[in-house]
């Protein structure tokens, strides 16, 4: 899952104390990088989901994205 080279990052930077300056900023810069990279996975499989109705399969072939009934 993409969104945990986010997360774990954001936990560590959580558990730093606050006067470590430069590790701080490096952790948080990675976990806001890591976080809004899966930004666009997580997007596509909303709008699959809004956009097949019940009962239907989804296929991914290549770059497109298919309804099957």
């Amino acid at each position: 899952m993409p969104a945990i080279l986010g997360i774990l990052p954001l936990a560590l930077f959580m558990m730093t104390p606050p006067d470590a300056l430069a590790v701080n900023g490096a952790l948080f810069g990675m976990a806001v990088m890591g976080l809004i990279s899966a930004y666009a996975d997580y997007f596509n499989v909303v709008q699959v989901l809004r956009q097949t109705k019940p009962g239907e399969r989804v296929q991914f072939f290549g770059d497109d994205t298919y309804a099957v009934k």
